[in-house]
């Protein structure tokens, strides 16, 4: 399986395809690297950020 551009509908999408089906609908490969998708932490959302109380690890008791 490779990546190739299609046009979807009026827009370019980048799919996988094997190579046999891209050849049957003409797609074209693609030219760039895709690039990992990596997931940035973002201070606000750390735990002790700005912000709320700590909680304690006991329930709360009302009344």
């Amino acid at each position: 399986m490779r990546e190739y551009e299609v046009v979807i509908n009026g827009a370019e999408t980048t799919v996988q395809l094997s190579d046999e089906d891209a050849k049957r609908i003409g797609a074209v490969p693609t030219t760039r690297k895709s690039e990992p998708v990596t997931k940035k932490r973002d201070p606000a959302n750390k735990s002790g950020g700005s912000g709320g109380r700590k909680r304690s690890g006991q329930p709360r008791l009302s009344g």
